[in-house]
Formats: structure tokens, sequence, C-alpha cells
């Protein structure tokens, strides 16, 4: 228990703690995001939708952190079985706002398989303490599954 007056954590931490987490963000990616407006072409009997919009590493790849959480389960979807992996993906604290269904393309990773790998938001963690921002991401887009 503190001390009357004192909190747990110093007034500092969080901000003296980003450089620590950032530090372990060793690969990078861009976080993007579809419109979900698009145009009825009459002629293609379609929908088009405007190309999306890079929300995060807009002047090329920036940092993040992709960890595998090791939750795996099987679907079928579209009449084949696929294997659904969740993914922890961490931005630092202070990328831009991140929503449910925008997409996280890795571009550099120590894993050789996991550049151009489109992984996509399921969930976006907040919480009082914050020095890094949490994505909860899967391989396939939240309205698959």
């Amino acid at each position: 228990m503190p001390f009357p007056g004192t909190g747990v954590f110093h007034r500092d931490w969080e901000a003296r703690n980003r450089p620590v987490a950032e530090s372990a963000m060793t690969a990078t990616g861009i976080v993007r995001r579809y419109s979900a407006t698009g145009v009825f072409n009459e002629p293609a009997g379609k929908t088009d939708y405007p190309p999306p919009v890079t929300v995060y590493g807009v002047d090329g790849a920036a940092r993040m952190r992709v960890v595998r959480d090791g939750v795996e389960t099987t679907r079928e979807i579209g009449g084949q079985q696929v294997i659904i992996r969740n993914y922890i993906v961490v931005l630092p604290a202070d990328a831009p706002e991140i929503r449910v269904n925008d997409e996280v393309v890795v571009a550099t990773a120590g894993d050789a398989r996991l550049p151009d790998e489109s992984l996509w938001v399921h969930d976006v963690r907040f919480g009082s303490q914050i020095w890094e921002r949490d994505l909860v991401c899967a391989n396939v887009p939240p309205a698959q599954i």
C-alpha cells in the first residue's frame, strides 16, 4: 500500500517506459483503412470502392511488434476450411487511432514468412496505463468470422 498522498506508479511512469516498449518493436509495417462507402458501377454490375487509406506508416513502414498469441481455430469460410491465427500487433502509444476492420500489412520482420502478410484488427485494447497500443488481429477480416 502506498503512503498517503502517493501513488503506486510515479506520474511519469508511462512516459519513462514508452522508449523501452518501442525498442522492442523490431518489425515494420503499415495500417490501412478501407472505406465502407462505394459507388455502384452499373455497367459492371458491382460496387466499386476507393483504394484504402494508410493511417499508420503514412511516410513509409513504421515500427511495430507482431506476436502470435497461440490461439488457432479452424472454420469453414466460403466452403473451404481456413485456419484462423490470432496475433497481437503492438504500435507506439502515440500512434493514430486504429479501428476494428483496419488492415495491418507487415513490411519487415525477423520471421521471413511474415512480410507482406495482411492481419485484420478485431479489437483495440485500452487501459489506464498506456505505454504501447495493443491490437488483437487475425489473418482473416472480422466480417468473415
